[in-house]
């Protein structure tokens, strides 16, 4: 490493690679994410980005013994990323799920019907 040269675990990396990832990032003019699925995006490309610093820099993470640092930092953005798409999947969940109740009871009841006009 060189002279003010940032290592992977250090803090100064973790500014220059959240500062690169923040210059994409989608939301309002205060920076804060606008709407659940900004704050996804926004997870989503921080798990990204940890991914990429481990798998660019092995040999210095496990040097380091930074592994689970990392890990930690992936499982917190994934799991960011995993309510926001959980919060907008509710709608969607419910509509699916009552359509297919609506179609199960209308077989119920025909079979039924049938049941009824066969003993008949």
């Amino acid at each position: 490493r060189q002279k003010g040269q940032a290592g992977v675990g250090s803090p100064a990396a973790g500014a220059a690679a959240g500062a690169a990832a923040d210059s994409g990032k989608a939301g309002g003019d205060d920076g804060k994410p606008s709407t659940k699925q900004d704050v996804g995006a926004q997870a989503r490309s921080q798990a990204a980005r940890i991914v990429g610093q481990l798998s660019s820099s092995v040999r210095t993470v496990a040097s380091f013994g930074l592994e689970y640092a990392l890990v930690e930092e992936y499982n917190a953005a994934m799991d960011a990323a995993t309510a926001a798409t959980v919060a907008r999947a509710y709608l969607p969940a419910m509509v699916t799920g009552f359509s297919q109740a609506a179609i199960i009871s209308a077989v119920v009841a025909l079979y039924a019907y049938g049941g009824y006009l066969v003993t008949q």
